[in-house]
Formats: C-alpha cells, sequence, structure tokens
C-alpha cells in the first residue's frame, strides 16, 4: 500500500482510532516524539510557505494595478496610493523607485493609512 491510500484510509477514520495508530506505532519503536515533531515542524514550514506565497501573490496584484492607475486627485485616492506603496516598500520585494517618484511616496502618510500597522500586536 501506498503512502497516500494510508493516508486516505486514515482520514476515514475516527480521530480517536488515528491517534490509537500514533501509539501503537510508537510503542512498537517505529516513531518516537522526535520523528512526529520533526513532522509537526515540516507542517508549519509548508504552511508558512503557502502564507508567503499568497502575500506575495497580493503584492503582486497590488503592484501590477499601478501599470493601470493614472495619479489622482482625491484624498481617498492619494491615501490609498500611499497605503498600496507602503505595503510594497515594506515587502521589500521589488524595485520601487520610479514608482515612489510618480506617485510622490510619503512613508509616513503610507504607515498612518496601513491596517496591519495600525493593528499589529508588538511582540515583547
Amino acid at each position: 500500500m501506498y503512502t497516500f491510500e494510508l493516508v486516505e484510509k486514515l482520514l476515514k477514520q475516527p480521530k480517536e482510532e488515528v491517534m490509537e495508530a500514533f501509539l501503537e506505532l510508537m510503542l512498537k519503536g517505529q516513531i518516537d516524539f522526535i520523528d512526529l515533531n520533526k513532522s509537526y515542524v515540516r507542517m508549519l514550514e509548508i504552511i508558512r510557505n503557502d502564507q508567503n506565497n499568497k502575500l506575495f501573490e497580493a503584492e503582486s496584484c497590488v503592484l501590477e494595478s499601478f501599470h493601470y492607475k493614472k495619479t489622482g486627485k482625491k484624498q481617498d485616492d492619494i491615501n490609498h496610493t500611499q497605503r498600496c506603496l507602503y505595503l510594497l516598500n515594506e515587502s521589500n520585494r521589488f524595485m520601487m523607485q520610479s514608482l515612489n517618484e510618480k506617485f510622490k511616496y510619503d512613508k509616513d502618510i503610507g504607515k498612518k493609512m496601513s491596517w496591519y500597522e495600525r493593528n499589529k500586536r508588538v511582540l515583547k
């Protein structure tokens, strides 16, 4: 039986049965806590990588929108532009000099408009 076939069978079982299977594997010396911990860390890495890919996609969409954007004069448009520029500049993934010049990037305004900056937790 292939690994993915085994996983599919386990997914059809109640959680208690799966936990018993892990217990039996540990009792028989097939796996131990270190193995489970390594798998858990790997899972967290996969999730983080997926989140980074989603964030990069969002940042790329924002960046792409500037190719179609005309400089607006309404304050809401200016604030939105500064917020988007702030996100892109903070990501450090793109060369922003020409866009910053074209749209008169002001980091302080962008940071003030940033939802993330207003709501992030300060780590102590």
